[in-house]
């Protein structure tokens, strides 16, 4: 059977959140028009989640279970990508958000015209399922041209579930193992490959935020995977690098010179060293350069960054160059001036 679109959910201990998430790819109402196959990537669970897993597997012949031994979501999403095979597209579904019951029925115009990707816009929850924000992944898609429209979309969300890609864009690609940010070391780069991008503006995807457990506020030294993250999005770009400067450079800055300050917060061992490393890491792939971005001068910053930091950062990054951005308590006390100032306004 050739597929329309290839799904794939990495899951592991699950059993709380998989059967929504299930119940709302099963009652799409496009279903029928669609030719669907949906792999759900057991990545050790040891709770009851095969055991649903296998219910859904009973009752929907399209929807299938591969158990392996846990290995990570990168281990479990490359699985997935291995057993894709006759199919058009490929997406991405994490096991604790839901799709509106339009998905379907929205992206397939983009389908049927042959776009190589396919993007939409995302409706932010929380834990209840209640709407926290909406997020437009490009509002000014219609006003830019085929290649700037293009290059704007390497900018936006890196999570693999933004987005619909034809499946000939994975040959070749998979995600780094071992280290979070697979995301971000991978689909900018994917996007990259596409020529031509179908953007519905729907919010047809529901995103769980985890305001308690973000890496944003971890602790953890795993926060410190960004750097080998964007060295492998580098290299995955090789000779074309040069040709995406500015795109890279404003991932760097928002995800190392911005996410990364941010993270540091909730870093118990931050040291100065640690906000010198950021300096030291964008002055080494783009010099001074980094501090006239365009992509920033332009604003982006204020779709893809949900925190208040989005609306300062020329002068944020300014304040890093300056070495006024050294500790925890800088960034904390910034934060804090901005919360009040928004506050007020």
């Amino acid at each position: 059977m050739r597929y329309d679109l290839t799904v794939i959910l990495a899951i592991y201990n699950m059993q709380k959140h998989v059967r929504d998430c299930l119940e709302s790819v099963v009652h799409q109402t496009a279903l029928d028009q669609v030719k669907l196959r949906v792999l759900c990537i057991d990545d050790g669970s040891t709770d009851g989640t095969a055991q649903i897993l296998r219910e859904y597997e009973q009752n929907y012949p399209w929807l299938e279970v591969h158990s392996q031994e846990n290995g990570g979501v990168s281990v479990a999403r490359n699985s997935g990508l291995d057993l894709v095979k006759d199919s058009e597209y490929v997406t991405f579904l994490d096991p604790d958000d839901t799709w509106e019951l339009t998905y379907l029925e929205k992206v397939l115009p983009g389908m049927k015209s042959g776009a190589d990707s396919i993007f939409f816009n995302i409706n932010l929850v929380d834990a209840t399922g209640a709407l926290v924000k909406k997020l437009d992944i490009c509002p000014e898609f219609d006003q830019l041209g085929k290649e700037e429209a293009r290059r704007r979309l390497i900018l936006s969300k890196p999570a693999s579930w933004t987005r619909i890609h034809k499946a000939e864009l994975y040959e070749g690609n998979r995600f780094p193992v071992g280290r979070i940010y697979e995301d971000l070391a991978l689909m900018p780069y994917v996007t990259s490959l596409s020529n031509t991008i179908y953007v519905v503006r729907d919010y047809v995807y529901n995103y769980v935020i985890d305001v308690n457990n973000s890496i944003m506020n971890s602790s953890k030294s795993a926060i410190f995977d960004i750097y080998p993250a964007l060295d492998f999005l580098w290299e995955k770009f090789g000779d074309r690098a040069h040709s995406y400067k500015d795109e890279l450079q404003y991932l760097m800055l928002e995800h190392l010179g911005v996410g990364q300050s941010y993270r540091l917060i909730g870093f118990a061992d931050a040291t100065t060293a640690d906000y010198d490393r950021i300096l030291r890491t964008l002055k080494q792939r783009f010099g001074s350069s980094w501090r006239k971005n365009k992509y920033i001068d332009a604003g982006v910053q204020k779709v893809n960054i949900n925190s208040a930091l989005s609306q300062v950062i020329p002068q944020f990054l300014l304040a890093l160059d300056m070495g006024l951005v050294r500790n925890t308590a800088h960034v904390t006390r910034l934060l804090n001036k901005i919360t009040a100032r928004r506050s007020t306004t």
